[in-house]
């Protein structure tokens, strides 16, 4: 990687240039530099020179890693967004990429207490069938999934599984009124499949494709989402998701704006050394809001 770093910083100035190679390789002294430090604004820069190495250097993968209640500030914006519906209404919900269905039972499960004010419609889209077989069945062995549990209480646990034979099986109310569906999110016949949605959830899986295809898959992306919906999307490099959604007719959503983008321990902590890790917000940054927004409101038509 050091070979790498110096060729990469061969065109910088001279003061990047020393800054980058004294830190830029060591990830051991990074790692144990104390929270204050890591916000000072040249630490950031030289961070922001590293993980661009990293996303030039790495291999991209498709990784279906996930968590249950992966990003609790997610799931209450979901939440707020939903009730803040008139009553009665009908709502479409949609997790691409979903998965062997975590997400969505987390969604399920958080809007539990809003099913008797509106008709809702969620449904999960993955590529892999062995993936969405196992989403469909909702039975997570815990030799395997334990770890993907770590993020619920006790309480939560009892209230999303059963537990037979070491295995963890989603409650039944949970399975109801889910559609899955095979597909590829980046499938431009998507939305003649699915319709368009109120809120399209694409989360953690842009960030493991080039920037291109990355790019080009979230444009396809926002064609599901209705006028006056929203999309949120997570895990894809920030200059990826700035480019599209600044020219796109979406407005970056403010509210909870921090909260969602510290929600996910797991990428803060894979910064800068990994390709998917997510850059520390900074409010000195350029664009701050259109840069670390997360998740964006469609405009309404004229």
């Amino acid at each position: 990687m050091i070979k790498e770093i110096a060729r990469f910083a061969g065109s910088m100035p001279v003061t990047r240039k020393i800054g980058y190679m004294v830190l830029g390789f060591n990830q051991f002294v990074w790692e144990r530099l104390p929270e204050a430090v890591l916000r000072w604004n040249i630490v950031q820069s030289i961070g922001r020179l590293v993980h661009a190495v990293v996303k030039i250097r790495d291999s991209r993968t498709q990784n279906p890693w996930t968590y249950f209640l992966r990003n609790r500030a997610e799931m209450d914006l979901v939440h707020e967004i939903v009730s803040s519906r008139p009553d009665n209404s009908s709502v479409n919900l949609l997790v691409l990429a979903c998965s062997v269905g975590m997400e969505v039972y987390s969604i399920q499960w958080r809007l539990n207490d809003l099913k008797s004010r509106f008709n809702l419609q969620l449904s999960g889209l993955e590529l892999s069938e062995e993936s969405l077989e196992m989403a469909k069945k909702g039975e997570y062995p815990l030799d395997e999934y334990e770890s993907h549990m770590e993020r619920l209480t006790d309480r939560e646990r009892d209230e999303f599984f059963s537990i037979q034979d070491n295995v963890a099986g989603v409650h039944p109310w949970l399975k109801e009124n889910i559609n899955w569906y095979g597909g590829n999110a980046c499938d431009p016949g998507l939305v003649d499949l699915l319709g368009e949605q109120d809120i399209v959830l694409a989360n953690r899986f842009l960030c493991h494709m080039g920037p291109e295809d990355a790019g080009k898959c979230l444009g396809n992306i926002t064609k599901l989402v209705k006028p006056g919906g929203y999309l949120f999307v997570s895990g894809v490099d920030l200059g990826v998701r700035q480019e599209v959604m600044d020219q796109s007719d979406f407005e970056p959503v403010r509210d909870r704006l921090e909260e969602i983008h510290n929600g996910d321990y797991t990428l803060l902590r894979g910064w800068p050394w990994s390709y998917w890790g997510l850059e520390p917000l900074s409010d000195k940054a350029d664009n701050y809001i259109s840069r670390y927004a997360m998740v964006y409101k469609r405009n309404k038509l004229d």
